[in-house]
Parts: C-alpha cells; sequence; structure tokens
C-alpha cells in the first residue's frame, strides 16, 4: 500500500501550506495543496484535506478524484470513505454512496452522520423499510434532532404517506419545517386529483422504485454531460447503470 505518513519532504511543504488557511489565505493555501499532490501523488494527508475542500466549495468532481485516491491509499480511514460517499450523492451516484457509506460504518459504527446518510442513499434507492430502521435508531439517541424527523417526513413522502410525513414534520417541533408541511400538503392536494387507480398505482413500491431510478438516472447522466470525465467516473457511471439493472 502506498499509503505514508513518513514522507518528511511532503509533510513539511503540507504544514506550509495549512500554515495560509490560518491566515485567510484559501486560495494560495489550495494551490500549494494541489503543488504537493501532483508532487507526492500517494500523499494521504493532501488527499483527504483537498477532497474535504473541495466538497465544501461544491467543486464535487475535483473532490472526488482526491476523495477516491484517499480512499484508495488508506481503505480503513473513516473520514476518506464517508466524504467520498457523501460526494457521490451529490452527483448522484447513490450505489456507489452506498457502498462508501457503509464502509465508513463498518469503521466507525458510532457516526451518527454516517448512518445519516447511508439512511437517505438507502431510501433514495427505494428501501424505505431499512432506512427508516436506521433514522428510528438515530432518533432514540436524538430525539430533539430536528433533521431526522424532517428525513424521516421526506421518506413518507416519497411513497405518499402524508399522514406518515405530517406526524413526522409535526413532532420535529420546529420552524424549519413549515416549508415541509407547506410543501406536503400542496402534493397532497396534487395526489388527491388523482383517480384511486392512479392514486394505487403511484403508492405501489414498484412505482416509486421505477419513478426514482429514472429520475435518479436522469440527473445523474445530466450531471455527467456537463463536466469532464475520467475512466474512473465512467467505470463508477456503468456501474450504477448496472445495479439498476441496465446493461
Amino acid at each position: 500500500m502506498a499509503y505514508n505518513f513518513k514522507n518528511k519532504k511532503a509533510q513539511k511543504e503540507f504544514e506550509k501550506a495549512a500554515s495560509f488557511f490560518s491566515l485567510g489565505k484559501e486560495k494560495k493555501a489550495i494551490d500549494e495543496f494541489q503543488k504537493i499532490a501532483l508532487k507526492w501523488p500517494d500523499f494521504f494527508q493532501v488527499r483527504i484535506i483537498l477532497g474535504e475542500i473541495l466538497l465544501n466549495k461544491n467543486e464535487i468532481c475535483l473532490a472526488v478524484k482526491h476523495l477516491r485516491k484517499a480512499s484508495a491509499l488508506n481503505p480503513f480511514d473513516f473520514s476518506a470513505r464517508f466524504l467520498l460517499g457523501i460526494a457521490y450523492q451529490k452527483i448522484f451516484r447513490f450505489h456507489s454512496a452506498l457502498f462508501q457509506l457503509e464502509s465508513a460504518l463498518n469503521i466507525y459504527p458510532e457516526s451518527k452522520s454516517a448512518a445519516r446518510a447511508a439512511a437517505w442513499a438507502k431510501i433514495t434507492l427505494g428501501d424505505f423499510e431499512d432506512g427508516r430502521r436506521i433514522i428510528n435508531e438515530l432518533l432514540k439517541k436524538n430525539i430533539l434532532d430536528v433533521y431526522l424527523f424532517i428525513d424521516l417526513g421526506a421518506s413518507y413522502m416519497l411513497s405518499y404517506d402524508y399522514d406518515g410525513a405530517d406526524k413526522c414534520f409535526k413532532n420535529a417541533r420546529d420552524d424549519s419545517v413549515k416549508k415541509c408541511l407547506t410543501k406536503a400538503k400542496s402534493i397532497v392536494s396534487a395526489f388527491n386529483n388523482l383517480s384511486k387507480k392512479e392514486q394505487d398505482i403511484a403508492k405501489s413500491p414498484e412505482y416509486f422504485i421505477k419513478r426514482q431510478r429514472k429520475q435518479r438516472l436522469k440527473d445523474m447522466l445530466a450531471f455527467f454531460e456537463k463536466v469532464s470525465f475520467n475512466e474512473d467516473d465512467l467505470s463508477e457511471v456503468f456501474y450504477e447503470l448496472k445495479k439498476d439493472g441496465i446493461n
């Protein structure tokens, strides 16, 4: 494994680059980190920090490049796996995201953030039961967490269970859920205008999975067309298509 914390020259330059952050010179720091990554491509610390910085700046494709490398350098690093999973979610590669997030949880099972993200990946892929189970387990330990109630409520909205969604949003007891309640009511109104047959079809798990898969693939491919990509990206897109039954 090329994973190496003991490169003294790289470490020295890394510390110098990091010092620019404390001086408020973010762009300079990023430039220096990128130079280090080019000079020492297997230097783990620079890969993980560049991945996190770029992820926070919403430069997702560049973030994925560094986080993918960091994860390969040290497959047992929680942050590399977790951040890569979050990045994959942002570019609609949910099967890849779930793999990374579950790997992160195998390393650090107590991570609330990784569990919440994994739950939502499962829900997006149509596994409502396990996704909701994870969120409910988290709620037992974090009963005041508004966002967990919002996630749970949103999962019920996706399956057209508006009573369940309404209950979750109201349990959140926070002003931030007002928009969720308003959106739920507008969708309920549109749903009620459907015929009984159309409502039954819309509520079926098969319909949801088909609808979500179509939207997810549409979003993933639309994003894919807008950015430059490499062989790893292409391989991951084919992996997503294969997992969704498209050969």
